[in-house]
């Protein structure tokens, strides 16, 4: 009965917040409250347990000393404080959950393996229907946001409609609020197929195709570039086999080009490569907003480096722009020293699938998703998959 409770909760907490639509529709009290609900039932569950007592002494004590920091240096940031740390919990709760309830991660793993799957057909479905106009869509203004001028279909959710050189194209976002979301969940998915079926051979090459085709239903620059480097590495990965390169070698590629990747971002002319896909990149946009991060951390003293401004900060500033580069967004906010332990945390536990693994990492370069039950439960299964099957990918 506890993992059916935890796991419905889990359900409905990922609908209710981003990426989901649901998040700008269910009033953040609901939201919040739910989030606080599940973390109490999962470290009640816990507590007991030897890890989780001591984490609950690390997070208060380290609770305690970032929430003064941060409060010092924004101090409108309070709730957005509190739900980090509420994710936190929640995330190593869940850890520890599974390890005395493994059904618990069996029907988490169920529900994202057809979460992908009913996605990218709807995606794919809604990409086509909407551009050779088979099925209507209404135009809709998503949580009365102007820069959310939608189009909406009660069957294959919300299109973001673009400009194009050549015309205007229909992006899918099926249920979630953009195209670049959903992206995210469907490449750096893509990549985890082949743990998700058991069955080998055809079903786990059909299941690529149909994921594909949904990934290219957004239209998404982030998408192209991601499968193109990462098909590329699977390419070159398995020529160094064939040529008789050992695995140690072959590993530290890719750790060379996990290492490389964010610092070949902020150095590669954005203007450029901009150009380089017309206008079917938003990469002047972010790099604006990066632009006015890196401001920030320019003007940053030694405290703000290591610990950061605080959650919201960036937001709550001048511009009144948010960052969509989390991994900048956590430098400037939560600082260098969380960063990393963030980082490695996401390492730990995707590091024996290096494709799921880097296809997150190249992500965290272009979308906001951290702090979200549907990435943290994601890169969970990923570890629960590699526990269970010891996996080399």
């Amino acid at each position: 009965m506890f993992e059916k409770i935890v796991f419905f909760l889990a359900m409905v907490l990922t609908a209710v917040y981003l990426p989901f639509s649901g998040s700008l529709l269910v009033p953040a009290f609901v939201r919040i409250g739910l989030l606080g609900l599940l973390v109490i039932i999962i470290i009640t569950f816990t507590f007991r347990k030897k890890v989780i007592f001591w984490y609950v002494g690390l997070l208060l004590t380290l609770g305690v000393f970032y929430f003064f920091t941060w409060l010092k240096s924004n101090p409108g940031s309070v709730a957005v404080i509190l739900y980090c740390f509420a994710f936190m919990s929640f995330v190593i709760g869940l850890l520890t959950v599974v390890k005395r309830v493994p059904r618990l991660a069996a029907m988490l793993t169920l529900f994202y393996f057809s979460l992908v799957m009913a996605l990218s057909v709807i995606s794919f479905l809604a990409f086509v229907c909407f551009n050779t106009h088979l099925v209507p869509f209404t135009a809709v203004n998503l949580g009365g946001f102007d820069f959310y001028q939608y189009y909406y279909n009660p069957f294959l959710g919300y299109i973001n409609p673009k400009e194009f050189g050549f015309g205007m194209i229909g992006r899918a976002c099926t249920f979630m609020i953009e195209p670049s979301y959903l992206a995210w969940f469907l490449t750096t998915n893509f990549f985890l197929l082949n743990k998700y079926i058991k069955t080998k051979g055809v079903p786990v090459m059909v299941a690529k195709g149909i994921v594909l085709a949904g990934a290219f239903g957004t239209f998404s620059t982030a998408a192209l570039v991601s499968f193109t480097v990462l098909f590329l590495l699977q390419a070159g990965l398995f020529i160094l086999r064939l040529m008789g390169i050992a695995e140690k070698k072959r590993n530290l590629i890719v750790w060379v080009i996990i290492i490389f990747l964010p610092i070949a971002y902020l150095l590669i002319p954005k203007d450029n490569l901009g150009g380089a896909f017309g206008d079917t990149s938003s990469l002047g946009d972010r790099e604006g907003r990066m632009q006015n991060s890196l401001l920030i951390l320019a003007g940053s003293g030694i405290k703000d480096l290591a610990f950061g401004h605080g959650p919201g900060y960036i937001e709550m500033g001048d511009s009144g722009k948010g960052e969509s580069n989390q991994l900048v967004k956590l430098v400037v906010e939560q600082g260098i020293l969380l960063t990393i332990l963030i980082l490695v945390f996401i390492i730990y536990c995707t590091k024996h699938n290096k494709y799921f693994m880097l296809a997150t990492l190249i992500y965290l370069n272009s979308v906001v998703i951290l702090w979200t039950p549907l990435f943290l439960i994601n890169i969970l299964i990923c570890k629960w998959q590699q526990d269970h099957q010891n996996p080399r990918a």
